[in-house]
């Protein structure tokens, strides 16, 4: 062995780890950029079936012949524009479904592996804009019912989804005031995006926290938030900047100390 050969070795247990790391992280990345091309080819399906759909409810414009070469260059034409409606749609579609397979397909950790594979154009989604739509009759009822003030309610809501009734997050969360759905199960909830079903759920699960906290609103709406198990093994608000600013921001916006207790209404 020559001496360059002996200065460009690399030891056999530091290698493997290199490249086991190395490895991981590469494939976990791939995995990502697949599933998401995977996730908007289907959104490209689902466009060309609704295309396929729509072209079947309109009289034939007699520009193509009725045999099989006609029908074959509209469905290659179909598919063609469906691929790029696909590329530039905002339905979300894609996005949802890339969401709900990540954790599975590549660990709870999926977000920082997708950072690095925006090779696809990102999704931009266009919220229900907040408040647009009232929901402050199933608010008043659920007050009424669990004793709470409609502010508080509005002020979860907010929170939760910005009062988009359909939203969900990366971890399964459902509807205005994001019901997971082990809480939805417990509180008979048959469909978490009926805003009615979901407000008094979301707000019976607050009306339980604070009665196990003898009223600290500090500590319901962390429980809330990251879970109760999370709240007692810390013995307080966990040190989740998420939850801390989420406790934060209610608590602001209703214009309540962080140490004062929920004065029921």
């Amino acid at each position: 062995m020559d001496i360059n050969e002996s200065h460009l070795q690399v030891p056999e247990s530091k290698q493997y780890i290199t490249l086991d790391n190395g490895d991981k992280q590469l494939k976990l990345r791939q995995r990502a950029q697949t599933l998401r091309k995977a996730c908007r080819d289907f959104q490209a399906l689902f466009i060309s079936y609704m295309m396929k759909s729509m072209r079947n409810t309109i009289p034939e414009s007699g520009l193509l012949d009725d045999g099989f070469g006609g029908e074959m260059f509209t469905e290659m034409f179909d598919a063609k524009i469906a691929e790029k409606m696909s590329q530039n749609s905002s339905m979300g579609i894609d996005e949802m479904l890339f969401q709900q397979l990540a954790p599975k397909a590549l660990g709870e950790d999926w977000e920082k592996y997708v950072d690095d594979v925006r090779v696809l154009k990102p999704v931009h989604y266009n919220p229900i804009p907040r408040r647009t739509i009232s929901h402050a009759s199933a608010i008043a009822a659920a007050a009424e019912r669990f004793n709470l003030s409609p502010q508080l309610i509005q002020a979860v809501i907010d929170a939760e989804s910005a009062g988009n009734a359909y939203a969900v997050s990366h971890k399964g969360a459902k509807g205005l005031m994001q019901l997971m759905d082990s809480t939805a199960a417990r509180y008979n909830v048959k469909d978490p995006f009926n805003p009615e079903q979901n407000i008094m759920a979301g707000s019976g699960y607050i009306r339980d926290l604070l009665d196990r906290y003898e009223g600290d609103l500090e500590l319901a709406l962390a429980a809330y938030n990251a879970g109760p198990e999370a709240v007692e093994k810390y013995g307080g608000v966990p040190p989740y900047e998420e939850t801390q600013k989420y406790v934060a921001r209610i608590l602001s916006s209703l214009g309540i100390d962080q140490k004062q207790k929920y004065n029921e209404t």
